[in-house]
Parts: structure tokens; sequence; C-alpha cells
């Protein structure tokens, strides 16, 4: 009976060894089911991050039109308010230079009669 006591032993063996390896596979596909659902999970927080981006950046994008468009307007109101003061200040430069002939004028009248200018 010897050898169907070392043919059982083997058997035995061969079933520890499978039942080792089935053990290590199902560690495996546990592993790789666990990593399927993490990408998974990431994929959708990426797509969601990504729908969120576009999102914000569609709204930033008009923000920043209607922003421009005041921007624009409020620099076309200083250019208008700038040209009034350029004309102001060319009326002021006239009046200045007139006044400044004027006392040319009487600084010369004057100085016939004084030394003091």
């Amino acid at each position: 009976g010897g050898m169907v006591a070392a043919l059982e032993s083997q058997v035995a063996q061969l079933q520890r060894e499978l039942s080792d390896k089935e053990k290590a596979l199902s560690e495996r596909e546990r592993l790789l089911q666990e990593h399927t659902t993490k990408w998974e999970e990431a994929r959708s927080r990426a797509r969601h991050v990504e729908a969120a981006a576009t999102e914000a950046k569609e709204r930033f994008a008009a923000r920043g039109r209607r922003l421009a468009e005041e921007v624009a307007r409020g620099m076309e109101g200083q250019v208008a308010k700038l040209a009034e003061h350029e004309e102001r200040v060319q009326e002021l430069e006239k009046e200045r230079s007139f006044l400044r002939q004027e006392l040319e004028r009487e600084r010369s009248a004057h100085q016939e009669h004084t030394t003091k200018w």
C-alpha cells in the first residue's frame, strides 16, 4: 500500500499548490479590481474637473467680455474727458499767452518810467 500512500501524498501536495495558486490569483484579481475601480473613479473625477473647468472658462470668458465692454465704455468716457481737458488747456494756454503779451506791453510801457522791472 506504499505506492497508494505516495500517490495520495502527491495529490495532496498538488492540491495545496493549486489552492495556493488560486489564492494568489484571486488576490491579483482583487487588486486589479481595486485599481480598476480607483482608475474609474479618478477618470470620472477628471471628467468632472474638466467639465467644471470648461464651464468656468466659458463663464469667465463671458464675464471677461462684459468687463472688456465696460472698460471700453469707461475708456471712451475717459477719452472724451481728456478731449475736454485738452480743449480747456488750449483755451487756458491762449489766455495765458494773451495775458503774457499784455504784461509785456505794460512792462515796456512802465520801463520808461521806472527801473523796478
